[in-house]
């Protein structure tokens, strides 16, 4: 079957094509962040003017807006221009077929329809497009296959051919030539959706460096650690071989070429802000405004005339000339003294506009603000999508064994662990740590850990595996200790010292020594008091105090952690509770001087009468409730008997009495109460009386 040739030209369309190729500057540096961001660095030289052009990922366009930095030594930079989000959408909007109707010629030529055409075959037909339909017809070999004939309407009248039997097909209209020309080209310069191609336009005469860099989302780059033992173990000041590697990938959808890789590790603030997006500002709706019709009043004629006409008073010089200027010009003035005036006017008017810029540049250093920084003195070579890992540290780094007892992971067993310590120029960042110990016929491996940020200087523990030759118990006790009273301005006080004691048995292996760590949680307001049998000094962590017990093989020891925390309690001795302030003073033993249990006692004897008080009304209270608890009984006698009976004569003979011992038992209590107020502010003027 043939098909028919469009005349469109495809050299228009390269040329378009290479209207928008411009030179690309190598890729030269890439620093990648484990802040989930990537910065790229495009090195090369220029002559005169010069486009260049960027490629980017869609999803990156934004970080490219946002970060963009040129470089340009000896000349300027023109700007940056990009097609819109959806191009190819914006392309088709003005032109009078969409992009579907490229998909076959028949979609095309029903696309046009009207459009002027000159079809050659053996009978050449010009004349404008009416129509494309599709027929059925039977091949030589007897099967159905679809023909689309076209109708054209020609000087001559309404013409048609098929359109799979004619040699060509050409739009005569040069602007519909032009029209499908920037189709395809952009068809062709968009073909890759998801990518958009930045051109960077520079302005100067001379050979000159330029520098591109931006910084966009790439994938975090990943820290692994090996640590190797030497046969027999490390002890204190003692060395391990530790090698470290950076796991990182190529994601960017270009080739790295001997690119030079820089690795960050910190946490700097990032923001992403959508800078590609077309936004629109809502505008209030002004409904149109109509003049209303006018309805002139009929005249129903005179009653009276006017004596005289008089015109109305203008207040000033300006209200008399406004009147007598034409209408715009009245309109102007108006809207000049609104605004202040011509003088006012010449204020508001636009600023000038700031000078240039100067450029700058800013080297690269070894040590980037607030984060760990890693140059390899060597190239690199990554394809696209392909992942890799370079060698970030390996040497010897001091290392002491132990084991560690956390009883939150284990309550009975410690775990094997190494003690690090970073002696290099810089920290090393957070990752996965592998243990492999040295013997006679090589590496034996020993378990994972995971190493968490080391800070050059610093020390950090690493656990690999629960140790169950060494076992430890542990018991809590708690107390509390009544100390020193003070009395200042009416206001008496108690030193109380409260203790957790934490007691460690250990027990080492049979044929082993163990060096043992011991964290015990810290609590807020308490301090450990340092214990005489722990191996140098306690360590404190954030969290953990750490104290150290050597045991021999075989070897049985106890170690007593006690945290203390000392406070002051405020006494109302009015209020105390009966034989409280007395179990204190007892607690205190002979540690109570002679001028405060002098001053104690005498505050005891009043303290007695306000607790003999409270006792009597507390009686009184007893008795009245054991009334109110009768008069329910008999009330609800009452009510199961006949009125006017004996027995409820005598019922009621009961409530009258019960009334007035109640009556009487008020009395009484308000009497017991003012008593009472009276002690308690006997006891408190004593107390105020108190200075030690």
């Amino acid at each position: 079957m043939k098909h028919a040739l469009f005349s469109v030209s495809i050299v228009a369309i390269l040329c378009a094509g290479s209207a928008m190729a411009a030179d690309t500057l190598p890729l030269k540096r890439v620093t990648l962040s484990t802040s989930g961001l990537a910065q790229f660095e495009h090195q090369g030289s220029v002559t005169g003017n010069a486009d260049l052009t960027l490629p980017v990922r869609l999803d990156q366009v934004d970080d490219v807006l946002k970060s963009l930095v040129v470089l340009d030594d000896g000349g300027s930079f023109g700007g940056v221009s990009l097609p819109g989000r959806e191009p190819l959408s914006e392309i088709f909007r003005d032109l009078p077929f969409d992009q579907n109707a490229l998909q076959s010629p028949e979609d095309l030529l029903r696309a046009l329809q009207g459009a002027d055409v000159t079809i050659a075959s053996a009978s050449p037909i010009s004349g404008k497009l009416v129509s494309v339909t599709a027929e059925t017809a039977t091949s030589k070999d007897g099967h159905d296959i679809t023909r689309h004939r076209i109708a054209v309407m020609t000087k001559d009248g309404l013409k048609t051919t098929v359109l799979e039997d004619f040699q060509s097909l050409q739009f005569t209209e040069p602007q519909v030539q032009d029209q499908l020309t920037r189709a395809l080209a952009a068809i062709h310069a968009h073909r890759v959706q998801d990518q958009r191609t930045l051109s960077l336009s520079l302005r100067g005469e001379s050979t000159r460096p330029v520098t591109i860099s931006y910084v966009t989302a790439a994938p975090l780059w990943k820290s692994a650690y090996r640590l190797v033992l030497p046969e027999g173990g490390v002890g204190e000041g003692k060395t391990a071989y530790l090698q470290g590697w950076a796991i990182l990938e190529n994601a960017t959808g270009q080739d790295w070429n001997d690119i030079s890789v820089t690795l960050l590790s910190g946490n700097p603030v990032t923001y992403k802000q959508s800078l590609y997006e077309s936004y629109f500002r809502d505008r209030p709706y002004l409904p149109l405004r109509v003049m209303d019709q006018l309805m002139p009043r009929t005249d129903t004629g005179s009653v009276a005339v006017s004596t005289a006409f008089s015109k109305p008073l203008m207040k000033n010089n300006e209200q008399r000339r406004r009147a007598e200027m034409p209408p715009a010009t009245a309109m102007m003035a108006m809207e000049s003294m609104a605004y202040g005036g011509a003088a006012d006017m010449a204020v508001a008017a636009a600023p000038p506009m700031a000078e240039n810029i100067a450029q700058t540049q800013s080297a690269i250093t070894e040590q980037a603000t607030a984060q760990m920084t890693f140059r390899f003195p060597q190239t690199v070579t990554l394809p696209a999508g392909n992942s890799m890992m370079l060698p970030v540290i390996s040497r010897k780094i001091p290392a002491e064994q132990l084991w560690l007892y956390q009883p939150e992971t284990n309550a009975r067993h410690p775990l094997f662990a190494v003690a690090l310590k970073n002696d290099s120029d810089t920290g090393l960042p957070p990752g996965i740590l592998t243990l492999f110990e040295q013997t006679a016929t090589g590496l034996r491996y020993t378990g994972d850990s995971e190493l968490a940020l080391l800070p050059k200087g610093e020390t950090r523990y690493v656990n690999f595996a629960l140790d169950p030759a060494t076992t430890i118990d542990r018991t809590t006790g708690h107390d509390r200790t009544f100390g020193a009273f003070s009395a200042s301005k009416g206001v008496l006080r108690q030193r109380i010292i409260s203790t957790q004691t934490t007691t460690y048995t250990v027990k080492a292996p049979v044929d082993e020594t163990r060096l043992i760590v011991i964290e015990l949680p810290r609590r807020d307001g308490w301090e450990l008091k340092t214990p005489e049998s722990v191996e140098g000094d306690i360590e404190k962590t954030e969290t953990h105090y750490r104290a150290k017990l050597a045991l021999k093989a075989g070897e049985i020891k106890t170690l007593k952690l006690t945290l203390e925390r000392e406070e002051y309690e405020t006494l109302s001795l009015g209020y105390m509770q009966p034989g409280d302030l007395t179990a204190r003073l007892k607690a205190m033993g002979t540690s109570l001087d002679a001028k405060t249990k002098k001053a104690m006692e005498s505050a005891l004897t009043l303290q007695a009468d306000v607790f003999a008080v409270d006792a009597q009304i507390q009686k009184l209270e007893q008795n009245r409730q054991a009334i109110y608890n009768d008069q329910a009984r008999v009330r609800g006698n009452l009510q199961s008997i006949p009125s006017g009976s004996d027995l409820a004569k005598r019922y009621l003979g009961e409530l009258n009495a019960q009334e007035d011992q109640l009556k009487k038992l008020e009395s009484d209590r308000v009497l017991l109460q003012e008593k009472q107020e009276a002690a308690r502010a006997k006891l408190n003027d004593y107390v105020a009386t108190l200075e030690f």
